[in-house]
């Protein structure tokens, strides 16, 4: 309402033009998240992760129903790494990045960017971590709830990707109902404001992504 606007004495509302901004920034990572949740039907039909996909006479298995672990994450990039399509031609994927929320963030940490394993020999020395900054890590604050214990390994090939944004109209920030020569102001009291933002998230190729829905 104009009149809180006019009464704002702790300057709460003015910051709502850079909260804004802040969120139409994020609305692609939003919806990319929340297409890998969704798990939707890829162009064969199918459920884009799963165990019976195949390329020729070669299964496709990009998920698991398993919580995240040191042993897990090695399957992933094992089996990602090792996907071979037809005519048995390697894939040559190549994770990059792991996906996780922020109740994964601590076991994310162990996994990619301790030092050291998490267990340590019979002797106690402390063993290397072979997968040291082997991908990045990004926690998105979507995965929690319902979502909490599911995370996601990317990977590409020759700079394609699985996860695919497709930039339809640029944020656009919109204030015309915010102007005190607004026709909409003066008859309603009331400012708007907004932004308005078009794009389609969706998801590329199956053997890019391994999904653990824990």
């Amino acid at each position: 309402r104009r009149e809180e606007m006019e009464d704002d004495i702790h300057g709460v509302y003015r910051p709502l033009g850079r909260l804004l901004g802040e969120r139409a920034a994020v609305h692609p990572d939003d919806l990319l998240v929340e297409a890998l949740v969704a798990n939707g039907n890829w162009a064969d039909g199918n459920p884009f992760f799963g165990g019976t996909r195949t390329y020729g006479t070669n299964t496709i298995d990009n998920h698991t129903n398993n919580a995240l672990s040191e042993t897990e994450f090695d399957t992933a990039v094992e089996n990602m790494q090792s996907f071979v399509g037809h005519n048995d031609e390697p894939l040559n994927v190549t994770p990059t990045t792991l996906l996780v929320g922020p109740s994964n963030r601590g076991t994310a940490f162990d996994i990619v960017q301790n030092e050291f394993r998490g267990s340590a020999a019979a002797n106690g020395v402390q063993i290397k971590n072979k997968n040291k900054d082997l991908v990045d890590v990004q926690i998105s604050s979507r995965l929690v709830g319902a979502n909490a214990g599911r995370w996601f390994l990317l990977g590409e090939i020759a700079g394609i990707r699985g996860l695919v944004w497709q930039e339809r109209i640029a944020p656009e920030f919109q204030d015309a109902r915010a102007t005190d020569d607004s026709d909409f102001v003066f008859e309603n009291d009331v400012y708007q404001i907004g932004v308005r933002h078009r794009g389609e998230a969706f998801l590329g190729l199956p053997h890019l992504i391994y999904g653990g829905f824990a």
